[in-house]
């Protein structure tokens, strides 16, 4: 909104916050499924065992069930001391003030105690199942027969990680395409090497002061106006051409004659302001203001009447001198909405309070320092506030920047969860396969052919992760993207979903190619003297 302190939050980063720590623990509660299932034989012989020694299937499975909740009780603990210390830095980067006991609330701390509980009954629950319906006659004789329903689970459960953890990658791509086509779009005007000093009014005689700023070494051009792109305050008023009784709403500015020229505004046709010219009944539209009023075949000495409210029943009437091609005067968000622009000259000039001065950028620092003097000879009891308008429109997508920051954290949070799983997972499934490797190896396959073969079934995985997180990705970023009147096309961040797939399969052959190397470079005859 304008004319506030400074800008709103956007509950949609919120949301999205929310739903990827909500993906990031459901990754980590797959995980510990997976590993739990996957490593079952190794704890089949103790469920053999208390089975003939009379333990109850109901037993077996709240003990696993009791195991998984210790599990989630842990973590949770040393989740929340992770965050008592970062809390400050967390402060730092988001320039906020946080305060964590603020939220040891009865309430909370008991919303996170039944949190703990259930995750750890939700993760907990299949384990706890599968390992307590083991034969204890088939496992105590060392033939555990492993189903292809778990087989199936587990491959889906990998399928998972790895769909949330390509979504996050290519999110993440996505939103730094963004924020380099925000930086480096065309806005209108030059932004680089522009200082604004606010509260310019405070000076008794603005003219004597910009007349000293121009002359200052560095300083090529100054200009006046009421509102800089981005966040500056841009009021309201109704205008209709004459002979019309249809009033139209826009957007007014108040500039000076040299502000179109010191910000390099195109002209799309007849003049800026001028000391040439009596300019105080004189207005100039932007291209969207001439074709919202009706007259942009031929603008140039159209009357405009700006009409007056209730308790002003007398209109004035402006002569349009001039029509600027359109310019983003507002953020990258919104659209560019009609503008009307009244000269310093006018009944309108008071509201002009900012100086901008178009400066040698080697020469800044010193040039600032010297308009803070000049400033306070002329207003001695008022704060010198400047800016450079290039780190003002930057601030302006900041939310947007953090965003693609906690992505990449995210990502790789999501990225390291879905490799630990895809590790114990590789360790247990080659580990099945070792006596097949030997055999191939004894009839003649290389070493080579062995790797791929073992990495062929993780291909699959990855491949079937990538067809599902594409269109979800598009979806989520077409969702995002939208909130921008000026944005890519998703047609055009292919090559993120290239990146993210390539990443996410180098990312798992890295990850299972410690154990399948080894595999497959291990002597057979080891492999297979049991036979």
């Amino acid at each position: 909104m304008e004319a506030e302190f400074e800008p709103n939050g956007n509950i949609t980063y919120v949301y999205i916050s929310l739903s990827i720590a909500v993906f990031i623990v459901a990754l980590a509660a797959v995980n510990f499924i997976n590993l739990a299932t996957a490593r079952s034989t190794e704890r089949a012989k103790e469920v053999g065992i208390r089975k003939v020694l009379g333990s109850e299937k109901k037993q077996l499975v709240s003990q696993f069930i009791i195991e998984s909740v210790m599990v989630s009780v842990v973590s949770v603990t040393l989740g929340l001391l992770l965050v008592y210390f970062i809390i400050s830095p967390f402060n730092n980067y988001l320039d906020k003030q946080i305060d964590i006991m603020s939220f040891a609330t009865p309430l909370n701390i008991g919303l996170i105690i039944i949190f703990s509980f259930a995750l750890g009954l939700i993760a907990g629950i299949y384990p706890a199942f599968v390992l307590s319906s083991f034969k204890p006659v088939v496992v105590l004789k060392g033939k555990l027969i492993k189903s292809k329903q778990g087989y199936w689970i587990r491959n889906g459960l990998v399928v998972f990680q790895f769909f949330i953890s390509i979504v996050l990658i290519c999110s993440t791509l996505i939103v730094g395409q963004q924020m380099r086509y925000l930086q480096n779009r065309n806005l209108g005007f030059d932004r680089t090497n522009l200082v604004t000093i606010q509260r310019a009014f405070a000076v008794q005689d603005m003219e004597t002061f910009k007349n000293e700023l121009s002359a200052i070494p560095g300083v090529s051009s100054v200009g006046i106006t009421s509102a800089m792109p981005g966040n500056g305050f841009y009021y309201g008023a109704s205008f209709r051409p004459q002979g019309s009784n249809e009033s139209i709403a826009l957007n007014c500015a108040v500039f000076d004659e040299d502000y179109i020229q010191t910000m390099n505004i195109e002209m799309a046709s007849g003049r800026s302001f001028s000391r040439e010219f009596q300019d105080t009944l004189s207005l100039i539209l932007n291209e969207s203001g001439a074709r919202a009023l009706g007259i942009q075949d031929d603008p140039i000495g159209k009357r405009i009447i700006n009409v007056q409210g209730a308790n002003n029943p007398q209109d004035i009437i402006y002569e349009v001198v001039g029509v600027i091609k359109d310019y983003n005067y507002k953020s990258l968000h919104t659209e560019i909405t009609p503008m009307a622009i009244f000269s310093t000259e006018g009944a309108q000039g008071g509201n002009a309070g900012i100086m901008t001065l178009k400066v040698n950028p080697s020469q800044a620092s010193n040039i600032v320092a010297r308009a803070e003097e000049e400033f306070k000879q002329m207003a001695p009891n008022e704060t010198f506030i400047y800016n450079y308008l290039d780190e003002e429109l930057n601030e302006l997508y900041e939310t947007e920047k953090r965003s693609g920051d906690m992505f990449l954290v995210f990502s790789g949070i999501a990225i390291w969860i879905a490799c630990i799983g895809l590790f114990g997972l590789a360790t247990f499934m080659i580990g099945n396969r070792i006596k097949e490797i030997g055999v191939r190896k004894v009839l003649g396959a290389s070493s080579q052919l062995v790797v791929w073969l073992l990495l062929k079934d993780f291909n699959k995985l990855i491949a079937i992760s990538l067809l599902l997180a594409v269109p979800a990705s598009v979806w989520v970023m077409g969702q995002w993207l939208g909130s921008f009147a000026y944005r890519i096309e998703m047609v055009d961040t292919w090559i993120s979903f290239i990146l993210g797939g390539a990443l996410a399969l180098v990312v798992a052959w890295l990850t299972v190619s410690y154990h399948s190397i080894r595999a497959a470079i291990a002597n057979p005859v080891k492999n297979l003297r049991t036979e």
